[in-house]
């Protein structure tokens, strides 16, 4: 899904700023390397200097470079003269975003459903204040649950809820919390279902909107922040 939604060729060549330990960077490594183009791994040591990482992409003549959204907006933000296609941004909220010559995906997806589920490319001269994260991919289904867990309309808020064969099976030796965010898909039987937490709506275009959480979950530069563990450590 994510070649397609990139358009990738042979001919593009790939950097890869995003740690292995977070499992963005599979967009990083397979969606270029499937297709025959190349993969330029950045060096730890320029990862946190914006100008650094600008000089990196020239020297290597990248094509397409995926960060985390902050960090790729603080690319799009300081330089208006990227030497790149594409950017391609994930593991937080996407707003007022815009380029004149680069297209830019939003991507959104849990680890515990594979990476992304989402994919929403903003073309060169479209302006966004909350840019959408898109249609699901072809072999998962999305449902927005009211707290009761029945659908809500479009327009209407929701918990996103994500069914197909790439949902985890659970928590590693956490039963409870396994139990309250997988669950059999009410909707499409025998398919296990996600409860990701995150509230959303289906706009006018039948595009789904991030909204935020359900709960004080929070995200920094693409890790997940539970406040209630750092009140327990403090």
């Amino acid at each position: 899904n994510f070649s397609h939604v990139t358009r990738m060729t042979a001919e593009d060549r790939v950097s890869a700023h995003r740690s292995f330990s977070f499992d963005a960077h599979l967009k990083d490594l397979y969606a270029v390397l499937v297709q025959g183009g190349s993969l330029h791994i950045m060096p730890e040591h320029i990862r946190r200097d914006l100008h650094a990482i600008r000089q990196f992409i020239i020297d290597n003549r990248i094509t397409v470079a995926g960060f985390t959204t902050s960090i790729g907006m603080l690319m799009l933000d300081t330089f208006d003269d990227l030497p790149i296609r594409l950017l391609n941004v994930g593991g937080e909220r996407l707003h007022d975003v815009y380029s004149d010559n680069i297209v830019i995906v939003n991507c959104y997806g849990p680890t515990e459903c594979t990476d992304d589920i989402f994919f929403y490319r903003v073309e060169p001269g479209q302006r966004f204040h909350n840019v959408p994260v898109g249609r699901p991919v072809s072999n998962g289904h999305c449902f927005l649950v009211d707290t009761q867990g029945r659908l809500v309309p479009r327009g209407a808020v929701g918990e996103l809820c994500f069914a197909g064969v790439q949902v985890a099976s659970g928590y590693w030796q956490q039963p409870e919390l396994t139990a309250e965010k997988f669950t059999d898909c009410p909707f499409l039987s025998p398919l296990k279902m996600y409860h990701t937490g995150d509230l959303c709506r289906w706009n006018a275009e039948g595009l789904m909107e991030y909204v935020g959480r359900k709960d004080d979950q929070v995200k920094l530069r693409g890790f997940r922040i539970e406040f209630g563990e750092v009140e327990s450590c403090a």
